[in-house]
C-alpha cells in the first residue's frame, strides 16, 4: 500500500478524481484557495493499492499559542464544503478500514493531534468504518432537488409547509429567475451575510 500526504500539484489528485465520485470540494485548486484564504497548508491524504484508493483533501495548520502545545503539533479540517474523504468505484469497506487505520499512524507521525473532516451528503462513504478511529456525528439533513425536473414535477415532491411557504412569497410579489447573471453581485452579497 502506498500512503502519503500529498500537495494540490501531485498528479495523483487529479488522477484519483477520475477513479471516485467527486464535487467540486475535491479539486486541488478548490483546496488551494481555501488554503490560501484560512492561512492553512493545503493537502490530502493520499492511500491507494491494487483493491481501491482514497483521497481526504485537507487543511493543515498550526495549533493556536494559547494552547501552549509543542510547536510540531498540528490540526487538520477538510476544506468548508463538502470536500470529505471519496474512494474508488467499487473499493470494499474492509480495505477503507485500512486506508485509515494509515491516515491515523501518518498523521502520528506528522504530529497532527486530531482531524475534522466533513463528509458529502450525496457520495456515500462508509462511515462504520470510521468508529475505530473517530466519532461520527450526524447534524442534519441535507435536501437535494433534481433540478432536471420540470417545476411541477419538483413542486408535487416538495414538503406541504415548503409549498405553503412558497406560494406566501409569490403572493407578496416574490419571484424566481434563472440564469439571471446581472444579479450575481446581489446574490454574492446576500449568500455571504446568510452563510
Amino acid at each position: 500500500m502506498t500512503a502519503a500526504f500529498i500537495s494540490t500539484e501531485d498528479t495523483r489528485w487529479t488522477r484519483a478524481l477520475e477513479f471516485c465520485d467527486h464535487d467540486v470540494y475535491h479539486l486541488p485548486e478548490y483546496v488551494d484557495v481555501a488554503g490560501k484564504q484560512e492561512g492553512c497548508q493545503p493537502t490530502a491524504f493520499y492511500a491507494e493499492d491494487r483493491e481501491g484508493l482514497i483521497l481526504i483533501p485537507l487543511l493543515v495548520r498550526r495549533l493556536p499559542d494559547r494552547l501552549d502545545a509543542p510547536n510540531s503539533w498540528r490540526d487538520a479540517t477538510s476544506p468548508y464544503g463538502y470536500g470529505g474523504p471519496i474512494v474508488s468505484r467499487g473499493c470494499p469497506d474492509s480495505k477503507v478500514a485500512q486506508f485509515l487505520a494509515s491516515f491515523v499512524a501518518l498523521c502520528q507521525h506528522e504530529d497532527i493531534i486530531s482531524a475534522f473532516i466533513r463528509t458529502h451528503p450525496l457520495i456515500p462513504f462508509p462511515s462504520n468504518s470510521v468508529g475505530a478511529y473517530g466519532k461520527v456525528e450526524n447534524e442534519g439533513e441535507t435536501v437535494t432537488v433534481d433540478i432536471r425536473l420540470n417545476e411541477s414535477l419538483i413542486r408535487a415532491e416538495m414538503e406541504h409547509g415548503h409549498k405553503q411557504r412558497i406560494k406566501k412569497l409569490e403572493r407578496v410579489g416574490f419571484s424566481t429567475r434563472i440564469d439571471e447573471w446581472s444579479l450575481l453581485t446581489d446574490f454574492i452579497s446576500l449568500y455571504r451575510a446568510t452563510m
